[in-house]
């Protein structure tokens, strides 16, 4: 009795998470655009941008390449901060900061922030009049952590 009861439990929770799974993917938030936060796709890191967007797989202590990839995380990024900054025209501007510290046998973990300021807006209602100014930004927390599975890796 007691087997057919978690049985029934599980089906039900089956069927559920099916459905939601299933249905997830006709489901949309927004209107206007293709999709939401586009500025991640617009690369802050120098080294990154100068490769032609595309982050490299190379463990050589960088910290902003360690952003992209969370497996380039290792002793060799103790204690690092990482900072950047560009400037835009029409005063829009993407940067972000990161730091890492190395746990011993915990593994390495990383955070950061990724943001894109899009400047100073002007605050009008309908009818025109003008009620002051306003920014606009986005951003993006960003946390990682790597740990070897072996020494061999």
């Amino acid at each position: 009795m007691r087997y057919r009861a978690n049985s029934c439990i599980m089906l039900k929770r089956f069927t559920c998470a099916s459905l939601l799974f299933i249905f997830s993917f006709s489901l949309k938030a927004q209107i206007a655009g293709n999709s939401t936060f586009q500025f991640l796709t617009t690369t802050p890191s120098a080294r990154t941008a100068a490769l032609g967007g595309t982050a490299q797989a190379v463990a050589d202590g960088d910290l902003s390449t360690a952003l992209y990839n969370p497996a380039l995380l290792n002793k060799s990024v103790q204690n690092h901060i990482t900072f950047s900054y560009a400037g835009y025209i029409a005063d829009i501007g993407i940067g972000n900061f990161g730091y890492s510290h190395h746990f011993g046998k915990w593994g390495t973990y990383a955070a950061s922030i990724q943001f894109m300021s899009y400047g100073n807006f002007i605050q009008a209602d309908d009818a025109g009049n003008v009620q002051g100014t306003f920014k606009a930004s986005e951003y993006a927390y960003q946390l990682g952590w790597a740990l070897p599975l072996d020494s061999a890796f």
